[in-house]
This record gives structure tokens, C-alpha cells and sequence, in this order.
């Protein structure tokens, strides 16, 4: 239960029941290749209780659309999902004006033609290695879709829990309408020609940058941390117009193993305490102009012998993506604009929207 990011255009409300997707209206994800390849996405959604007493929620109930462009659902041609016993962590009781969040994890794969989407929503922001549900398209092309959830209370009384106190206790549910967000726009695109390591979205360029893709390790390092290297993200404008990008809170790293699963990251709280972007973290770039931000990331080793990968944001926290070993690895980052109007301010030429750029390999080694 927390504070996020509003997003005020994706927001649905009824009996006092408020849902949001906090994201920018256009998510970008790069498929290199139909044939063999996957990728991933994270979507927050955030359910605050504007009613004066408790809303029992359920997370087993929230669920997912896809929609073409002109409105229409898209129904897969088969549908598998993993039976679970529902836990009392999946029935919430949010408290009066509180927010829940909930975390869309969803793997999109191709392969001879055929999309498979496994997807699942927890109160984590991690990566599942199960996924819940399973979706077949065999007619799912790159270009440009819609996501929206929804969420239909039951009715009755039900035992819920009190994530505050860890209480349980009965609640009522009384919500009679649903609660469907405004979509939000998914590009599925192929990286640059000229450039496999970029995506252009209407203009724009987004690349991954990697100066050191070799990370030597050695043992003395591992016994504290080790020295620090960059990952980055060049920002192209390619446009006849400047546009006006933020370095600060807006850069999100993933991380690929060798067998293809994106790996579970979980963000830290940081020691730089609660602060606001500044006018030095909006940066105007002119037509044919580049910029690039960096985050710093360094390897420590855990007590079990095995590694994590600690990179520090250009904002609050840091991500620590745990439990690895020497090997080969892929890293992006994701540039997710800022979309609360107060951050935004009055910059009528500030960029909109969230890019996943390609992956692009490293090796951990020892010398």
C-alpha cells in the first residue's frame, strides 16, 4: 500500500473505486526476431479506496485485454491457465484512501509465426518464472495494440487481510460496477536497420549503450564489490521539432539470462531520501541531436557464494538482480517518461511515453 505515479488520463472510477494503469500512453517493445524470440513487459496498475471504509480487492479476479487499434478484442485461439489456491495475500483489504499496487508481468515469444503470451499480477514487482496464464495467436503482427484491465467485484462476505496489521477479518464486498481502465497503446517494432542495438518510435531513436560489454570479477573484488561500469541510453531526435527528455527517475534496468528468462529485480528505497526532479534532469535536445543518460551498476557477491548485480537509478533506489554466476548476460533499459502533471510542469515539448530498448550481451569473467 503506497503512493505512485498518476496517470490521470488512464483513470476509471466507480462507487468510489478508482483504477489507473500508471504508465505513459504508448509503451514501445522491440522484437528483433519473429522467428525465434522474447521479450518482456511490466505494467503498474494502482487501485485506491476513495470510500470511507474498506475494499476488499482480488487479485485472482483482476484481469487482462488485448484490443486492436480500432477497439476490438483480440480473443487467442487457446487459453491456458495454472490452477492456484488462492492465499489470504491474494484477497486485500485496502484501507480508506490508500492505494494497492498491482505488477502485470507479461512474456511475449514468437516462434514459427505463433505469439505465446504468458502473463500473471502480483503485489511484487518481480518477474515470475510461472506465469498463470497462457495465450496463442497465430494471427499477432508487429504494430501498434491496446492493454486495459479489468476488474469485477464478487459479492458476499469474505475473510480478507489487513497488509498494515496482518489482521483477518470478514468484509462485505458491495462494488456493483466494473472497473475498466482507459488502454494504453503497445508498439511491437524491430530494432533500426542501421542499428540493431536501436528503436525509432515516430522519429525518436532509443539505444542501448554498453561501453564495457566484457566485466572482469576477481576474487578480491567479490569479497566487497566491484568496480563500477556504465549502462546508458542514447536518446536520438531525428524529428524536424526539439524535444524535451528527463534523466531523473526514468531509466529502469532488465536483465537477461543465458537461457532466455528475464530475471527477477527488486528496487531499493536508496539513501537519498524523498526528492523531485530538477530543472538540470530536463534536457532539451534539437532536431538531430543526441543525448545519453548512464546508470552505474557493480557486482557483489551474496552469501551463498553466487553474485548480484546492484545498479543505481539517476532518481531515488536501486535495483539488485540476485543470484547470478560468471556467464553470458543481456541488459537493456527501459525509458519510461515522467507522467504526473507536477513533474512535467510546463514544458509543452516534453516527450511522452515508455521505450524498451534491445538487448544487448555482457560476460561476467573471472581474470
Amino acid at each position: 500500500m503506497t503512493s505512485f505515479e498518476s496517470n490521470s488520463s488512464n483513470t476509471c472510477e466507480a462507487d468510489g473505486i478508482q483504477m489507473e494503469i500508471s504508465e505513459p500512453n504508448l509503451i514501445v517493445l522491440p522484437i528483433p526476431d519473429q522467428r525465434n524470440t522474447n521479450t518482456c513487459l511490466q505494467i503498474v496498475t494502482g487501485i485506491t479506496n476513495n470510500t470511507p471504509t474498506y475494499f476488499p480487492f482480488f487479485y485472482e479476479i483482476l484481469t487482462l485485454e488485448l484490443l486492436s487499434t480500432n477497439g476490438q478484442v483480440l480473443h487467442p485461439q487457446k487459453r491456458i491457465s495454472r490452477q492456484i489456491t488462492p492465499s489470504l495475500y491474494d484477497r486485500i483489504a485496502i484501507p480508506s484512501q490508500k492505494t494497492l499496487l498491482c505488477y502485470l508481468i507479461a512474456y511475449f515469444s514468437w516462434q514459427n509465426g505463433l505469439c505465446q503470451i504468458q502473463w500473471n499480477i502480483s503485489t511484487h514487482f518481480q518477474i515470475s518464472s510461472n506465469p498463470v496464464h497462457t495465450w496463442f495467436f497465430d494471427t499477432f503482427q508487429l504494430g501498434t495494440y491496446q492493454i486495459r484491465f479489468i476488474y469485477n467485484s464478487p459479492s458476499g462476505e469474505f475473510t480478507v487481510l489487513d497488509v498494515s496489521t496482518g489482521d483477518e477479518f470478514r468484509l462485505e464486498c458491495s462494488l456493483v460496477k466494473p472497473l475498466i481502465t482507459q488502454p494504453v497503446n503497445i508498439r511491437f517494432l524491430e530494432p533500426m536497420e542501421s542499428n540493431k542495438n536501436a528503436v525509432e518510435v515516430d522519429g525518436i531513436s532509443f539505444e542501448t549503450v554498453v561501453p564495457e560489454q566484457i566485466w572482469t570479477i576477481s576474487h578480491s573484488q567479490l569479497s566487497d564489490a566491484s568496480s563500477s561500469v556504465q549502462i546508458g541510453i542514447r536518446i536520438t531526435n531525428n524529428t524536424s521539432i526539439s524535444q524535451r527528455f528527463c534523466s531523473f527517475t526514468t531509466l529502469i534496468p532488465e536483465l537477461m539470462g543465458a537461457n532466455g528468462l528475464i530475471l527477477g529485480q527488486n528496487l531499493g528505497a536508496g539513501s537519498t531520501g524523498w526528492i523531485g526532479a530538477r530543472e538540470s534532469d530536463y534536457h532539451l535536445v534539437e532536431p538531430g541531436k543526441s543525448v545519453t543518460f548512464f546508470v552505474s551498476a557493480h557486482i557483489e557477491r551474496q552469501t551463498d557464494g553466487l553474485l548480484s548485480l546492484i545498479v543505481r537509478g539517476t532518481g531515488r533506489g536501486y535495483w539488485s538482480f540476485n543470484s547470478l554466476e560468471l556467464g553470458s548476460y543481456q541488459v537493456r533499459l527501459t525509458y519510461r517518461s515522467l507522467t504526473n502533471p507536477l513533474d512535467i510542469g510546463s514544458f509543452e515539448d516534453f516527450w511522452r511515453g515508455m521505450v524498451h530498448t534491445p538487448f544487448v550481451e555482457f560476460c561476467l569473467v573471472q581474470p
